[in-house]
């Protein structure tokens, strides 16, 4: 069955022909509108001489460069294999507008209405506050679609970087919101947010929620777990020193997990190794030159647990050791500065032990009653000395085979992922407060997600392309911002793409837009 409907777009009205089609993934019926042309508020098509009138311009070349990036990096194909195309599109829209142009729900229908992402994504719903929170929380029920959406973008052996962040909120929707290690400067409850990112992909692929109650080395297992239920066969973790304990080391090793993690400071082991690794790092046949500086490796075996000897790679970077001596020793001197004249008194040393900043140096410094009733600050030879000493270094365990350089650029690369990881932070920090229901708050996490991994895309491909400058993903959008497709004589002509934009686009490895493409397109409401 088929019928005609208007739609009223910014005074202008529409006709469309609306049909019936049976959906059998939904095993429901949806409709499908063909746009047929303009016509009056009745529903009669205009002559043709009046059709040939500027219908609108809409902004086209930074949601175009996104949509580009979303197949390449193939969350476009995973979205629709997970979700359905429909649906699919649908989040991915969302997602493209929360790189573009962040802003509150309630507001994204009025944004969107000046884009050209309705016809990128064929994609014609209102987008209204009512509509996304209904849409976020039938998202939000389908967990076994985000897990499809994981395993669409999952290889057989992959290698992963993971991590755990937390946002904080006052909402009581979530059950998972519970007080962490940020109560005491956020005063709220927290919920944990264990992400995986992808070295082969070079992206983000999953995430799963924890309370936020639960410590860094509790989680692991219930990560490494589901990414091996989600299809990872030969799976290597690269980690944080957060995760490190000898519970998780001897679950990954039982499992034939491979893991490459910072062995901390602290342990016993690592203070042996800081000292006995002195004589051999200073030959200097052991020196490479990584990012303009000098990193000096030493590479031996300790025992790590339950008497297993692993493969232990004591690094030192020259660059960042000068780095952290001077702040080290600028530390010391600041505090000592501040005792300096000033009364003593029993608690002073409790004082400056909460302060976060100072609590660690008084491992290194002894305040003590002056003869003059004043703090006497002296330093700790052996404990400064031994500060001094791991500065610049990083004691790495891995089960990996591969020359312990390539063991460094792919730990380093985390550190990459964690700039990224903080973006989703920031971008969900408090956000659950202004949703309706548990469901709509997962689904809004999803869509944020996907949105995180499409800028995580646009950034790697910014950072390898090495533009002159200081190039981000701002200036990018600012740029392909200006290109425009206008609708006029009842076709849509692309708006001249400038020598920036061409050259932006290639930089990207991006296909540059070419007008005949869009010739056949129709306004969506």
């Amino acid at each position: 069955m088929t019928f005609r409907t208007v739609q009223k777009i910014k005074g202008k009205h529409y006709l469309y022909e609306s049909e019936g089609v049976w959906d059998p993934e939904k095993k429901q019926c949806r409709q499908k509108r063909t746009y047929i042309g303009p016509c009056d508020k009745n529903g009669i098509l205009l002559p043709e001489k009046q059709r040939n009138i500027l219908v609108e311009s809409r902004t086209f070349g930074q949601y175009h460069l996104l949509f580009e990036l979303a197949k390449q990096s193939g969350i476009s194909h995973a979205l629709s294999d997970a979700f359905g195309i429909d649906d699919g599109m649908r989040i991915l829209a969302l997602a493209i507008l929360r790189i573009s142009c962040p802003k509150t729900l309630r507001n994204i229908g009025h944004q969107l209405d000046e884009t050209f992402v309705r016809e990128l994504l064929d994609t014609d719903d209102p987008f209204t506050s009512q509509y996304l929170s209904s849409f976020l929380s039938r998202t939000g029920k389908k967990e076994d679609f985000v897990a499809k959406y994981t395993k669409a973008l999952m290889n057989d052996d992959e290698t992963v970087i993971l991590d755990l962040t937390s946002f904080c909120s006052s909402s009581k929707l979530y059950d998972m919101l519970e007080y962490g290690d940020d109560y005491r400067r956020t005063k709220l409850p927290q919920v944990s947010f264990g992400l995986v990112h992808s070295m082969t992909r070079n992206m983000p692929i999953w995430y799963r929620l924890f309370p936020g109650s639960i410590a860094d080395k509790a989680t692991l297992k219930g990560m490494l777990v589901a990414i091996s239920e989600l299809g990872s066969g030969a799976c290597h973790a690269v980690m944080d020193r957060g995760f490190y304990s000898p519970d998780n080391l001897m679950f990954m090793l039982e499992n034939d997990i491979g893991f490459t993690i910072p062995m901390p400071f602290n342990l016993k082991t690592a203070k042996t190794l800081v000292s006995e690794s002195n004589r051999p790092l200073d030959d200097p046949t052991c020196a490479h030159v990584v990012k303009d500086s000098v990193v000096r490796i030493w590479e031996t075996r300790c025992e790590a647990v339950d008497g297993r000897n692993l493969r232990t790679i004591v690094y030192l970077d020259e660059n960042r050791r000068t780095e952290q001596q001077n702040t080290l020793f600028s530390r010391v001197e600041d505090l000592e500065r501040r005792m300096s004249g000033t009364d003593w008194h029993p608690n002073i040393v409790k004082e400056v032990a909460k302060s976060r900043n100072d609590r660690g140096l008084l491992k290194m410094v002894s305040l003590s009653k002056g003869p003059d009733g004043t703090v006497a600050a002296e330093r700790k030879r052996n404990a400064m000395s031994f500060e001094l000493n791991k500065c610049g270094k990083i004691i790495i365990l891995t089960t990996s085979d591969d020359d312990a350089l390539d063991v460094l650029i792919r730990y380093r690369l985390r550190n990459e992922a964690e700039k990224l990881f903080e973006t989703l932070k920031d971008e969900l920090d408090g956000g659950v407060n202004y949703l309706s229901s548990h469901d709509s708050v997962s689904g809004m996490i999803f869509a944020e997600f996907v949105s995180v991994s499409l800028r995580y895309v646009l950034a790697e491909r910014l950072r390898k392309a090495e533009l002159p400058g200081k190039v981000w993903i701002p200036d990018v959008l600012g740029l392909m911002n200006k290109l425009k497709i206008t609708y006029l004589n009842g076709k849509w002509r692309l708006n001249e793409v400038s020598k920036k934009q061409r050259e932006m686009y290639s930089a990207l490895g991006v296909p540059i837009p070419e007008p005949g493409d869009y010739l056949n397109r129709k306004p969506l409401s």
